[in-house]
């Protein structure tokens, strides 16, 4: 039995929803172990997003990257179905030229 991981960066309005649905998802996947029981952690916050952390177990030692790959796709449905809206790093550049 194997612990992974995904993260998923998102809106700060919308964590309690994200949650229920990431849980709901990762219940549909054959592959996810029910126990230990799975977990959404907030991992990081910043004034304008949130990162999650889906933790699950699971047998697969091969199909790791397609186990993944699933999650991540249903996470993202899930959110589009929802009107959620995922968050992505913006950085500030500056310039001071004179």
């Amino acid at each position: 039995m194997n612990r992974y991981s995904a993260d998923v960066l998102m809106n700060e309005k919308d964590v309690e929803q994200a949650k229920q649905l990431i849980q709901q998802g990762i219940n549909l996947l054959p592959n996810v172990l029910s126990k230990p029981k799975r977990h959404v952690r907030i991992k990081v916050f910043t004034s304008c997003s949130v990162l999650l952390k889906v933790l699950f177990w699971s047998e697969e030692v091969f199909a790791v990257g397609k186990m993944l790959g699933e999650i991540r796709l249903l996470i993202l449905k899930s959110f589009q179905e929802n009107k959620i809206t995922m968050s992505g790093q913006h950085p500030v550049i500056t310039s001071n030229k004179r």
